[in-house]
């Protein structure tokens, strides 16, 4: 899609987190060993997704569009400096900084403001945003419902069309008094496992209520003859398995939404811990029409499309 110049979004993806350390927020990676650390302050990414895109059809900002002219391409710039550079450090080094230099390309790209005579605007608006104060789960929740926001809007206004939200990281300290939790989420994952079992239950309610926020606001986004859930879905999942350890087998996946019907919903599917995660990402690839794609991830762990899953 993003090779056609007809399907090309503005975004290759959103990659999102809420109050999402950077050490340990390695969920998406560009390539093996290199991950892509989240966004995780809320205005930031409002400016970078909604700056020069209007509501409805009546363009992007003027201001904008003379400030892009103006300050151009930094690597461009910088391009002979650099290229010197290159042909004086050795192999690793010349790996890293063309990398880097490759981030900062997709980066400024994003900077193009989209022609909106090409993109479908009838139902984009550019959310507003919240305050996100309050006690520390409050303000958790509105950070949260800050980032949901600009991604269901992302998609109704056809700036990307793939998104990844991470809540909190490894070991978090997040407590939920709302629910009666008043001891932090890693504790009560690996310590008295038996004896939190409930706690845990509730912690996971509360991010089941945040879910729910997040179907309704691209549910109340119209569509074609829908809305945006129903041409989205939703893979949702948690870092590892039951209480304890780190386990890898038997992790729950919940896919929402039927992606305009390609994928089946209302079913329950049990495989016996012997189909790996990136069988997932693998389906849902699929159903967006990418059939080429025949692994995911470490090609030794896929063993193909989840059987049952597509229409």
């Amino acid at each position: 899609l993003m090779a056609n110049d007809d399907t090309r979004t503005r975004f290759r993806s959103i990659i999102a987190g809420v109050e999402t350390k950077d050490w340990a927020a390695k969920m998406v990676h560009r390539e093996p060993g290199k991950p892509i650390l989240p966004e995780i302050n809320a205005r930031n990414l409002h400016a970078r997704i909604f700056d020069g895109v209007s509501a409805g059809n009546s363009g992007p900002d003027s201001d904008l569009l003379r400030r892009i002219d103006e300050e151009k391409s930094v690597l461009d710039n910088v391009y002979q400096e650099l290229q010197r550079a290159l042909q004086k450090v050795g192999a690793d080094d010349r790996h890293k900084i063309e990398a880097h230099m490759d981030s900062i390309r997709e980066i400024e790209s994003r900077l193009v403001v989209p022609d909106t005579d090409d993109m479908n605007m009838g139902s984009c608006s550019i959310p507003d945003m919240q305050q996100e104060n309050g006690d520390a789960e409050t303000a958790y929740r509105k950070k949260g419902e800050n980032m949901m926001n600009i991604i269901a809007n992302a998609f109704a206004c056809d700036q990307t069309r793939i998104a990844t939200l991470q809540w909190s990281n490894g070991v978090s300290k997040h407590k939920f008094p709302s629910k009666g939790v008043t001891k932090e989420h890693h504790n009560i994952t690996h310590n008295d496992v038996s004896q939190n079992k409930g706690n845990r239950i509730k912690v996971s309610q509360w991010y089941a209520e945040r879910m729910v926020y997040f179907i309704e606001a691209l549910k109340a986004i119209p569509e074609g003859n829908g809305s945006v859930f129903d041409n989205t879905t939703i893979l949702w999942t948690s870092e590892h398995a039951g209480g304890g350890g780190h386990g890898r087998t038997d992790i729950p996946f919940t896919f929402m939404g039927s992606m305009g019907g390609k994928i089946q919903t209302g079913r329950y599917f049990n495989y016996n811990n012997h189909r790996a995660n990136a069988d997932g990402f693998l389906t849902v690839a699929h159903a967006m029409g990418f059939d080429d794609v025949q692994t995911f991830g470490e090609p030794h762990l896929s063993e193909g499309v989840l059987p049952g899953l597509l229409r």
